[in-house]
């Protein structure tokens, strides 16, 4: 969770990795496994990367859980193979978000 939203708010604010590890004071290969979800990230650098993102440890945190929730829904629409899965495919109306997503995927395979 933490993980993914680290890359979700540096792709935001259009940082590459060596800029965030710089204003977070984290080392770049150290940057790099968070992201990938490899090694845990500890209290003071969560602090760390919040303030580098302009945000609270706490406002860092609730978006994360947006994030997760967000995830969450998609993988509840779509199935591996990127279309909706048919089980909900009549109960929910298509998002633009979602209709998006689906195109990105159909994109990428």
């Amino acid at each position: 969770m933490v993980a993914t939203e680290v890359r979700v708010q540096r792709a935001a604010k259009k940082l590459d990795q060596k800029k965030l590890a710089d204003l977070a004071g984290i080392p770049r290969p150290t940057l790099s496994r968070m992201e990938r979800g490899l090694v845990a990230i500890d209290m003071e650098q969560l602090d760390r990367l919040a303030h580098a993102f302009g945000m609270t440890p706490e406002a860092f945190m609730a978006s994360a859980r947006r994030t997760a929730e967000a995830q969450k829904q998609r993988d509840a629409i779509y199935l591996q193979d990127g279309s909706v899965n048919p089980a909900i495919a009549n109960t929910v109306p298509p998002s633009d978000e979602h209709m998006e997503e689906l195109r990105r995927r159909n994109r990428s395979s």
